[in-house]
């Protein structure tokens, strides 16, 4: 469960690989910010709470720096590239829209539209699934040829 803002608790699913990245951001954090920075809140109530982990008295990262952070070692990532990443590449692996819409946390389908965009490589993982799952025979030039000769004489 992941907390965000005040009042709202929001369960967010993502990839084991992404999930991996976000347990060694939190380390043994149970609330808080996620992404923190070195700086230290000064204990006279200036910054808000939710921005300050309450054990180390760091403060949140500001999204901008963060995403400065992300974006040296991923070759240009945002913050909403690796919750993009996975709602895609579950479209991609054959998940429904009610999946993608329950994985996402999205009630409205409109805005579930934008994380459908499959990269070629994963349309090409899906067609080749299909292909496996015709079986192996294709047919050669002759054959081909014999089927739309026959195609075109029968209409």
């Amino acid at each position: 469960m992941l907390r965000v803002g005040h009042t709202l608790d929001v369960e967010v699913l993502y990839d084991i690989r992404t999930a991996r990245m976000l347990g060694q951001l939190l380390g043994r954090r149970t609330r808080g910010p996620i992404v923190l920075s070195a700086r230290i809140a000064p204990d006279d109530g200036a910054a808000p709470v939710r921005d300050v982990d309450p054990d180390s008295r760091r403060r949140r990262m500001t999204y901008r720096t963060a995403e400065r952070h992300l974006g040296a070692p991923t070759d240009g990532w945002n913050l909403h590239d690796p919750r993009h990443s996975r709602l895609t590449h579950a479209g991609e692996d054959g998940a429904t829209e009610a999946d993608l819409m329950n994985l996402s946390g999205r009630e409205d389908r409109r805005t579930l539209q934008r994380y459908l965009t499959p990269s070629k490589e994963g349309t090409h993982r899906s067609l080749d699934g299909l292909d496996a799952q015709r079986g192996t025979w294709t047919p050669n030039a002759d054959e081909l040829t014999a089927r739309m000769t026959s195609n075109r004489d029968s209409t």
